[in-house]
């Protein structure tokens, strides 16, 4: 995947939509500058619920992941997709989910550490907060779903 290929897609993730227009770039520049392209081949599993978190975060450019949950129904969820956010904001210190690859994917992975101090020296103070509760947002919605 080229570079003008993968900020299309970061552009095209769910967490943009709680993101004003005019920072929309930045932020997808600043998730592409820290992130590390990865194949996941099918069956791949790269995020097992109840693993204490490494303060990884990844978009899923290409491909499907299943989503399983111990206490709700698997789930199927398609490119593109930020995941692992719920980290950000859940006190258990643990993954509240297995992420496995549906079929071959390509995804970016990243700090969430590095995430955010690149969305510190981008961004002023009160856009900084709008991303945050933008990627909060997206983590109890994909958390309750």
């Amino acid at each position: 995947m080229n570079p003008s290929d993968i900020g299309g897609r970061i552009l095209e993730l769910p967490v943009m939509v709680h993101v004003p227009e005019e920072l929309r770039s930045g932020l997808a520049e600043v998730i592409r500058s820290v992130s590390k392209p990865r194949k996941v081949p099918k069956g791949g599993i790269w995020i097992r619920e109840g693993e204490p978190s490494e303060n990884k975060g990844y978009v899923l450019l290409d491909g499907a992941v299943v989503i399983r949950k111990s206490d709700a129904p698997e789930a199927v969820c398609h490119a593109p997709e930020l995941l692992g956010e719920t980290m950000q904001f859940s006190t258990g210190g643990v993954r509240t989910a297995t992420v496995a690859a549906a079929e071959n994917c390509i995804v970016l992975r990243f700090l969430w550490d590095d995430f955010w101090s690149a969305v510190a020296k981008a961004f002023p103070a009160d856009a900084q907060e709008t991303i945050r509760a933008a990627v909060q947002t997206l983590a109890w919605a994909h958390f309750a779903g």
